[in-house]
């Protein structure tokens, strides 16, 4: 038992100290970012991902860095994966990052160039369309989805975030409720969802506040928290950073219920959540 203690301890130090050379690591990459050294920032912010690989933050700056430098392959192959799972950040967030917003727009720019004389890049185009939403020009991001999804009709990060774009669902009042139409299903409770890539644990609490934890192959987890509700067919998962996720949902009796987010392409049968005991 001493064994086992001493290097359970061990490990959680390692962990730590890894931790903690990730974190001086990405505070480098920021300071580099913000002075406008995109290629310093770039190599600290790929250490700090070799250090922790699980944390979204330094894999958004990470393709943030990447596209402040043209590399829009890579810089799309990271927000790909990343929007597969959680939101983007927004404008205000994404300008608190430059140090001189010029560079910003002479970068954005170049994106535009590129785009406009490679229109089968379809990596480009999805780069283009992520700063487009982030800056809340909706209807040119839906125009640059449109070409990936031409290009790529196998991207699912691109024809979700197109479909929820071209067609949200109207969302009918609702009640801070937690438990679906009848075979009824009570959502206070611990939940989880299997699929072939992704583990999905959900928790509500008798307050409607949830926790959404996602867990996928090869992608940082992503952790979601606020509040729920419910109407007779939708699932609202409110949070405060990130906005809503909305789905349809079904019940299938005390412990189980299908959630279908909106936007899934169509065939797509949606998550089967079982409550854990």
């Amino acid at each position: 038992m001493n064994n086992w203690v001493t290097a359970e301890a061990s490990a959680e130090a390692v962990a730590a100290t890894e931790n903690e050379e990730a974190m001086s690591l990405f505070d480098s990459g920021m300071a580099a970012f913000q002075a406008g050294r995109f290629s310093q920032s770039l190599e600290n912010f790929d250490s700090a991902v070799r250090l922790m690989p699980d944390d979204p933050v330094l894999h958004e700056m990470r393709a943030l860095a990447l596209f402040a430098q043209g590399k829009f392959q890579q810089a799309a192959a990271v927000l790909n994966s990343l929007l597969a799972v959680a939101p983007g950040m927004d404008w205000t967030t994404l300008v608190s990052l430059y140090g001189n917003l010029d560079d910003y727009i002479a970068q954005l720019r170049a994106l535009e160039a590129h785009v406009g004389a490679n229109p089968n890049d379809a990596a480009a185009a999805f780069v283009l369309a992520y700063h487009y939403l982030v800056m809340g020009h909706n209807e040119d991001a839906i125009e640059r989805l449109r070409t990936v999804v031409r290009l790529q009709p196998r991207d699912q990060t691109a024809a979700r975030l197109l479909t929820a774009l071209e067609g949200p669902p109207e969302i009918p009042p609702t009640t801070t409720a937690s438990t679906l139409d009848a075979p009824e299903t009570d959502l206070v409770g611990r939940w989880r969802s299997v699929a072939a890539d992704a583990e999905i644990d959900l928790t509500v609490d008798e307050d409607s506040q949830f926790i959404w934890r996602a867990t996928s192959s090869g992608k940082p987890p992503v952790e979601l928290r606020g509040d729920l509700t419910t109407t007779s067919d939708l699932l609202i998962l409110d949070t405060v950073e990130h906005g809503a996720m909305i789905g349809e949902v079904m019940s299938a009796g005390p412990d189980r219920f299908q959630f279908l987010v909106a936007g899934a392409p169509p065939g797509d049968s949606g998550l089967s959540f079982e409550r854990l005991r």
